[in-house]
């Protein structure tokens, strides 16, 4: 992943940290545990713990599932999933399982947790500051502009440049037959970022070629 694709991917993270609030709720089901354990003879921290608990599974998932192949790559990439993915809540659940009769064990354990995430979102945050005061930006749209990107697995072309020329030609004759579909014409195909591990290409196109492609077989209807 180069610079300029982590400060973008970076920036990702943290907005959609803010849409989903992921911590927040996690902070939610620490607090109602740290009551069940402080005062377990109130019965209403028990049935706080679990909805609690049941809020966090929700909105880690509503964020996993419209993650791509891509996104889900990059977060195991720079060590997020533990924080941003199901397993966050799965682990919790075991811990619990495992400790039902000792629920000092699971706050401990789910005190860690918040921490070690608190750590990595201020981590995004320094990375963020940090890329921006070098200098590094990410490419900025102007009103009207937008861009598309492909992500080109390396097994698909095995490092072989003739095969990667073969697999970029396919994406511009996708691109211009949808071109040809929704302006009646081909279009000029701006080259605007570029990345490496796998190659990801991003190209600039005109916005309803865009949107046909991501309708793709719908687009007749």
């Amino acid at each position: 992943m180069n610079v300029e694709r982590l400060l973008q991917f970076v920036e990702f993270l943290q907005q959609q940290e803010k849409h989903h609030q992921i911590q927040q709720k996690l902070a939610d089901f620490q607090a109602n545990l740290n009551n069940q354990v402080n005062q377990p003879q109130q019965v209403q921290f028990q049935s706080q713990v679990a909805a609690t608990l049941t809020a966090l599974e929700k909105t880690i998932h509503n964020f996993y599932d419209v993650l791509n192949p891509a996104q889900i790559k990059s977060i195991v990439e720079i060590k997020g999933d533990e924080f941003f993915f199901p397993k966050l809540v799965e682990t919790i659940k075991i811990e619990m399982s495992k400790n039902a009769m000792t629920p000092a064990v699971v706050r401990d354990y789910v005190n860690r947790i918040v921490g070690q995430r608190q750590e990595f979102l201020q981590n995004l945050q320094i990375t963020q500051q940090g890329l921006t005061k070098l200098g590094i930006k990410t490419l900025a749209l102007t009103p009207g502009q937008s861009e598309i990107g492909f992500l080109i697995p390396r097994e698909l072309f095995h490092n072989e440049l003739d095969q990667l020329l073969k697999e970029l030609t396919v994406i511009k004759l996708i691109i211009g037959f949808f071109s040809e579909v929704t302006t009646g014409g081909p279009q000029k195909i701006e080259v605007h970022q570029l990345s490496s591990t796998d190659p990801l290409i991003f190209l600039g196109l005109v916005p309803k070629i865009i949107i046909a492609l991501a309708a793709g077989p719908h687009l007749s209807s």
